[in-house]
């Protein structure tokens, strides 16, 4: 697949008193500014993104991913589309990273389905990362994530970004998912997303996500279909049995679909010394169903432990507190966070990589 090739903007890292500290990045909001108002994004926005992001086409980089199902598929089409490895995995309360894997290789490699605050990590993630728009959050200078390139914020949080990472990658590499009833399945599970574009949910904010912002052929000549007990019957009797094999169990899940009421299945798991055999199982699936080459996985892990807190703070609390989210970040040290609709901010702190 060809992919866009763009030049490599200016180095923002700097060498000061023996740290790696961050710079004044004044081109990368005036970069979030020009997309905010933005109600499609081309060809041209594409661009922009590869350019404001220079290391989405850097080849052979390390990854360390999500724990569930949209991480697992997203790390698999990086290592297809550019030979990405894994060296990890981060449960939003532990990062395990492969034996031998040093804290500069955590640092330096790109963390796939998270959020992470730190102003050396590049990431790719969709949560919501502001109470207010004015938030500064800058150490979230490397993160990749749709939410803030529209500048979506808990106060509209209704157009939230309702998708997988999988599909921002999709649509930034161009992949073009064959039209075929087992990629259908695929690509509407990460996150639930089938469920999320159903009438009961947040259909009208996928319709607008989908269609006008990270298209995808196949996805869009599918939207009618999710909202059918015919397609719910596909998902129940053609992917969840394979789902199944792999070893992962089911869970509860945070929704359920509209006429089946068939939960996510979105094979969450926590310590990956204990899911090895269900990791390289979901990842021969995947190369089953997509022909992408098969990725490869440490087999045992080292850990660095953190604190999750969920919930312990809301806005108000945080104001009340400590004046503001940017001073809560700093003062809590906090590693990753995610603001859910209530407002209740989830996070992990105490992890120094």
């Amino acid at each position: 697949m060809n992919i866009r090739r763009v030049m490599t903007e200016k180095q923002y890292y700097f060498e000061k008193r023996g740290k790696m500290e961050i710079g004044k990045m004044t081109s990368s909001i005036i970069f979030s500014q020009s997309l905010i108002f933005e109600n499609r994004w081309t060809e041209d926005t594409k661009g922009r993104i590869f350019q404001r992001f220079p290391w989405l086409n850097e080849r052979n980089q390390e990854m360390v991913v999500g724990t569930d199902f949209d991480g697992l598929l997203s790390a698999a089409l990086m290592h297809e589309e550019l030979g990405w490895k894994i060296i990890g995995f981060y449960d939003f309360e532990t990062v395990w990273y492969s034996n031998g894997a040093s804290k500069e290789q955590l640092r330096n490699a790109i963390w796939i389905d998270l959020d992470v605050y730190h102003p050396q990590v590049r990431s790719i993630g969709h949560h919501i990362l502001k109470y207010r728009q004015n938030d500064k959050i800058s150490h979230h200078c490397q993160s990749l994530n749709p939410n803030l390139l529209r500048g979506i914020y808990h106060g509209n949080f209704q157009q939230k970004y309702p998708l997988g990472s999988i599909h921002l990658l999709v649509w930034l590499f161009n992949y073009k998912i064959p039209h075929d009833q087992l990629h259908k399945l695929l690509f509407w599970h990460p996150d639930s997303s089938w469920i999320n574009g159903q009438a009961q949910r947040y259909r009208d904010n996928v319709n607008d996500w989908l269609h006008n912002f990270v298209p995808n052929d196949l996805m869009v000549s599918t939207f009618a279909d999710i909202d059918t007990l015919k397609f719910e019957e596909e998902m129940q009797n053609f992917f969840f049995p394979r789902i199944s094999q792999t070893g992962f169990e089911r869970g509860r899940g945070q929704v359920q679909s509209r006429h089946l009421r068939l939960r996510g299945y979105q094979c969450s798991f926590e310590d990956p010394n204990r899911y090895v055999t269900q990791i390289q199982k979901m990842f021969s699936l995947i190369s089953e169903i997509t022909r992408w080459t098969l990725p490869m996985i440490p087999q045992s892990y080292d850990s660095i432990g953190g604190t999750r807190n969920s919930p312990r703070y809301n806005y108000k609390g945080i104001r009340e507190e400590f004046g503001d989210l940017d001073t809560f970040l700093s003062k809590m040290k906090v590693f990753s966070y995610a603001i859910p609709n209530m407002g209740e901010m989830n996070y992990t702190n105490n992890i120094r990589i």
